[in-house]
């Protein structure tokens, strides 16, 4: 079971730079499968259509009614409106790319 104490060591081991030790077939058959799985995500990310404020999600609770009424009913336009899909899909991106490398 994972501690607290050994937090700093436990994330250390998750970038483990060490050589592999899988035959050329199986690195071969890590990066198709992880080529794949990108080819879905970007996919999803270019076909998406950008999502508005007009959602409650679980991070509200606790807001007071009247902020999140206004949350979702005000207009505000984004510099960067695809920034936060971008970010998501980087974040499944990387967990692909590293659970592809270490099953």
């Amino acid at each position: 079971m994972k501690k607290i104490e050994t937090l700093v060591e436990d994330i250390y081991k998750l970038f483990n730079f060490s050589r592999i030790d899988k035959d050329e077939k199986e690195v071969d058959a890590l990066i198709d499968n992880f080529g794949e799985m990108l080819k879905v995500h970007v996919k999803e990310f270019m076909y998406s259509e950008p999502r508005g404020n007009g959602y409650l999600r679980l991070s509200a609770i606790g807001k007071p009614t009247r902020q999140i009424w206004y949350d979702i009913n005000t207009e505000t336009e984004e510099k960067y409106p695809q920034a936060h899909a971008l970010n998501f899909y980087m974040d499944i991106f990387l967990k692909n790319f590293y659970y592809s490398v270490h099953p």
